[in-house]
């Protein structure tokens, strides 16, 4: 497993994370939280949907310079094509959506 910017800012204050399990999924982690003594770090735009019905607690990340960021890569040829550009605008607007969810629970 490779490093990860929540790594690196631990590494800053001396700290570091120990990685007991990965799991494919968000809502694969709510068993195992809900069932031992680990945490789990996730985007807070995210917890309500994955944590819904569980009984499992959410608190702010320690850390307010961590940012998630998705980045989408496409190759130039593409970047006209009209079916790829509508998919494109698509996925912006839905994270655009998602941000401001997010900003307006927080």
């Amino acid at each position: 497993m490779g490093s990860s910017i929540l790594d690196e800012l631990l590494a800053e204050r001396g700290l570091a994370r120990r990685v007991m399990i990965q799991v494919p999924t968000w809502q694969g982690m709510v068993p195992v939280i809900e069932s031992t003594d680990l945490i789990a770090a996730m985007p807070a735009h995210w917890m309500g949907s994955v944590l819904s019905g569980s009984n499992c607690v959410a608190f702010p990340f320690p850390l307010p310079e961590l940012a998630l960021s998705i980045d989408a890569v496409w190759h130039p040829r593409n970047d006209h094509d009209p079916g790829h550009k509508w998919f494109r605008e698509l996925i912006h607007q839905i994270f655009q959506d998602a941000h401001r969810k997010s900003r307006v629970e927080d």
